[in-house]
Formats: C-alpha cells, sequence, structure tokens
C-alpha cells in the first residue's frame, strides 16, 4: 500500500504543531477518521484531499506524494538543493534548469547573464513561431510585424542564437570541475540519449 498521502498528511500536522484533535476539527471530520487517514487504515475520498490541501496550505499533488515541493512549481523553481523531480525531463526541470544556468552565468562575466536571457528568449520565441505557423497556436499570439510564413525569418532567429552560442564559446578562462546538480545530469542524459537515437535513425539505414 502506498503510504505517502498517510505520512505526508501526519508530517503536515505535526509541522503545523496542531493536536490530532484539532487537526480533525479543522477539516471537518472526527478524530477517529484522522487517525484512520494518518494510520493509512482508510482512504479518503478527493474532496477531503482538496480540503486537506487547501488547510496545510499545499498543493493535492504533493498531498498525494506525486510532487516533493508544498506549493507547486514556483517553489520547485527556486529550490536550489536538488529534489526528486530532477530525476525526471519535464517542464519542471527545464524551468529549473534555467534558474542554474543563469544563476553560474550571470557574473560570468556580468554579459553572460545577459545572452543567456537572450538566447532562452530567441529559443521559447522561435518555438512559439514554429507552433504557429503549423498552426497550433493562433496566429495573433505572434507581433503584428512578424512575418511568420517567411522562412527567412525563421533562419535569421536560428542564426542568431549560433551567434549567441558563440559568443559564449568564445571565452578561454575556465573554472574548476565540480559535482553538477541533478536536473543538469538530467538534462545531458536524456538530450544525448536522444541527439543519439536520432543520429542512428538517420545514418544507420545509409550505413547498410
Amino acid at each position: 500500500m502506498d503510504t505517502s498521502f498517510a505520512n505526508r498528511l501526519t508530517d503536515l500536522r505535526k509541522s503545523a504543531q496542531l493536536s490530532q484533535k484539532d487537526a480533525a476539527k479543522g477539516l471537518g471530520i472526527s478524530q477517529a477518521l484522522l487517525s484512520h487517514y494518518e494510520k493509512g487504515i482508510r482512504e479518503c475520498g478527493l474532496s477531503f484531499v482538496v480540503r486537506a490541501a487547501e488547510y496545510y496550505g499545499v498543493t493535492c499533488d504533493y498531498l498525494l506524494g506525486v510532487h516533493s515541493v508544498k506549493t507547486g512549481l514556483h517553489e520547485g523553481f527556486f529550490t536550489k538543493e536538488d529534489i526528486p523531480e530532477d530525476k525526471k525531463l519535464d517542464s519542471l526541470t527545464v524551468f529549473r534548469i534555467s534558474s542554474v544556468l543563469h544563476e553560474r552565468l550571470r557574473n560570468r562575466p556580468s554579459s553572460y547573464g545577459d545572452i543567456f536571457i537572450q538566447y532562452f528568449s530567441l529559443s521559447m520565441y522561435r518555438f512559439l513561431i514554429s507552433a504557429v505557423r503549423a498552426g497550433n497556436l493562433p496566429q495573433n499570439w505572434t507581433g503584428g510585424n512578424t512575418v511568420v510564413g517567411t522562412d527567412i525569418y525563421y533562419e535569421c532567429i536560428c542564426g542568431l542564437q549560433n551567434t549567441l552560442v558563440n559568443s559564449l564559446e568564445n571565452d578561454s578562462s575556465r573554472i574548476d570541475d565540480e559535482e553538477p546538480p541533478q536536473c543538469i545530469k538530467t538534462l545531458i542524459d536524456e538530450v544525448e540519449k536522444y541527439v543519439l537515437e536520432q543520429i542512428d535513425r538517420i545514418y544507420k539505414p545509409l550505413e547498410e
């Protein structure tokens, strides 16, 4: 039996320094029923999960053991320590990676921070333009001066990204090696795996 809910329900009450009697009153149930929930003897309904999450000021995902961050994406984004979610490449991990990179680059030299913001913004903009061109996002999401359907405009974006990357690679100074954060490890592992799979898929038939 998954005891994540029972354990977190108990831990939240203790962290709030509430007795089981007081917590039960605040949650609108009997102390006996709360005791059963906290021990994992009985399963609660969804309405109680929502009520308990609101009562303790956490997300339902945290209460159910889905995420380790209590208050959602923003807490996870600004947490400097590794979190369990870093082992999976998803939207939260991508945001955390951007935070780590920006923090490490913004003072090395100071212009690197600006370069990172420009590159990251261009990446998101490029994805936005592609989605609009494909008809998956509204046309009016782009600026009035954007020639979305023009290949030259799209290629210019790619060229600007390459220019920004080259400006980083031209710096000859180095820093000492250190253990990377888990989110960076996940990025490297997943992206390199994907790239190698695509290379193998494209070039292997040519070799046969």
